[in-house]
């Protein structure tokens, strides 16, 4: 067809395909354990963290909105993977810990993203996929 040589210079295409064939499942998969890629990313967050972890920090950090983590804190909340604490040196500020079964959880969700990377070293080398940030990077400046 004569879109095809367009097709192939085209980074909104390119960028359509990798959310439609990786993407898309990928998010599947993290549905069936019951989180978000959002939801799942702040988990990660505060599991990786040595030190207390706020609200704050996850939106500045995440990208996401103030509104968006209160949502998903909410959510993670509820079922018992993380608890609200106030802190002990300034009250108006929430401090976020993970339960022991939000431990759990993140600790499936580690060897299900790893699992994940590893495909893509398999199928990409370093350099390659150093190449796909930079340029993800770049576009998401775009719009």
């Amino acid at each position: 067809m004569k879109i095809q040589s367009f097709l192939k210079s085209s980074p909104v295409f390119h960028s359509h395909m990798v959310y439609d064939q990786f993407f898309i499942p990928f998010q599947g998969e993290l549905q069936k354990q019951g989180l978000s890629f959002s939801q799942a990313m702040i988990l990660l967050s505060i599991y990786f963290e040595k030190s207390e972890v706020y609200p704050t920090q996850l939106s500045e950090t995440l990208l996401l909105t103030s509104s968006n983590v209160s949502h998903c804190l909410t959510y993670l909340v509820k079922k018992n993977w993380l608890v609200r604490l106030s802190d002990k040196k300034d009250a108006r500020k929430t401090i976020l810990k993970l339960t022991s079964s939000g431990i759990n959880k993140t600790t499936r969700l580690i060897k299900y993203f790893d699992q994940v990377q590893n495909d893509c070293e398999k199928k990409l080398s370093e350099k390659k996929i150093l190449e796909w940030n930079k340029t993800c990077l770049a576009l998401s400046g775009l719009l």
